[in-house]
């Protein structure tokens, strides 16, 4: 794919991952980079609420991507058409907000989602200040018929602290090697980076997969993207973090942050997760979205939350 020009028609962008297409088709360090649908909108914590909204502020933020897909639309759509009117937005059509997310919650637990996770939190959270992480997001999203799974990273996979597996896994999930990863992960080479066939094409690609949620101790955010340097093979996370500014003029005047190599990886920065920032802690935990989960039996059995661990 070649690298998008700077036209009058990209100084003003209508999502922030379109807008960080833009940014890395223009860095000449990027030697290639996957990003995820461009329908998902940035949701930030103000001032006061950061200390305890990230969870929910990424949940919005995957909710704002279900609405491009239609039959993840519909999904919804149909697991809560027959509920009362709940006050606080729509979930497809706009983002829900967070009291919105707090009573559908409750009502997943109510459902028999994560029994030991709702304990946890006494069965409450609506209009309370309480976080959620990922096995509040499962039980969301399955509840709405959204089949989802969940990856524990519970250590290093390299050494000095480093975490290869779960950026092997990041980036096949992104550029569609995902098969080819699990394979070689199931026939036992614990040998990260691991020995698989890669999508070696370089440039930008715009896919149409969906973000991921991603979590660590104290905080969370949504990885959009993946993107790999030119000559060290060194990687970065593309993501969106609630608890961070990002600057209005990254989507209504992108021209200014396109005017040098300088100012492109000034805007970059906004966006970038490095793979040495992953030293910083030793676990980590990624929720991805699989498909529709229209069987009953299914649903029932997916009521127990579960995750895959990948070690070394």
């Amino acid at each position: 794919m070649k690298r998008k020009s700077r036209t009058e028609d990209s100084l003003r962008v209508e999502s922030p991952v379109a807008a960080i297409s833009l940014l890395v088709s223009s860095n000449v360090r990027t030697r290639k980079a996957y990003l995820c649908t461009h329908s998902v909108s940035i949701q930030q914590s103000t001032k006061s609420e950061r200390t305890w909204t990230c969870g929910y502020r990424n949940a919005m933020m995957l909710c704002s991507s279900l609405g491009s897909v239609p039959s993840f639309s519909n999904a919804v759509n149909n697991s809560i058409k027959d509920l009362e009117k709940v006050p606080g937005g729509d979930l497809i059509q706009g983002v829900p907000t967070i009291s919105y997310i707090q009573w559908l919650v409750e009502r997943a637990w109510k459902m028999g989602y994560d029994r030991q996770g709702a304990s946890q939190l006494r069965n409450a959270l609506v209009g309370t200040r309480k976080w959620i992480g990922t096995s509040e997001i499962y039980s969301l999203m399955h509840s709405l018929g959204i089949k989802v799974s969940v990856t524990d990273f519970p250590q290093p996979t390299g050494p000095d602290n480093t975490h290869p597996a779960l950026m092997d896994m990041i980036e096949s999930y992104f550029d569609g090697s995902e098969a080819e990863f699990q394979e070689a992960y199931s026939a036992g080479d614990k040998c990260f980076p691991l020995n698989f066939t890669r999508n070696q094409s370089a440039g930008v690609h715009d896919t149409e997969r969906l973000p991921i949620y991603f979590q660590y101790q104290g905080h969370s955010l949504t990885i959009v993207g993946i993107e790999c340097i030119e000559g060290s093979g060194a990687r970065n996370l593309l993501v969106l973090d609630p608890g961070k500014k990002i600057a209005d003029s990254i989507t209504s005047d992108l021209a200014v942050h396109l005017q040098d190599e300088k100012s492109v990886t000034g805007a970059l920065k906004q966006f970038r997760f490095p793979e040495s920032a992953l030293k910083s802690k030793s676990a980590y935990q990624v929720l991805q979205i699989d498909g529709i989960c229209e069987d009953a039996a299914e649903r029932e059995l997916r009521k127990t939350f579960r995750t895959r661990r990948i070690v070394s």
